[in-house]
């Protein structure tokens, strides 16, 4: 049987952009409605955003 090497390089990559991701996650909600009307976006526009 072959010995796999672990890529630990793309280990941390993609915990990072988890982890990026999950930081992100609850600041677009609250921030919508100024969105919308800044932007002139609709309610579809801002719902496809979030």
């Amino acid at each position: 049987m072959a010995h796999v090497r672990t890529r630990w390089d793309i280990v941390t990559l993609a915990l990072t952009a988890g982890y990026v991701v999950g930081m992100q996650f609850g600041k677009v909600p609250p921030a919508l409605p100024m969105l919308q009307t800044d932007l002139d976006m609709s309610r579809v526009v801002a719902g496809l955003i979030a």
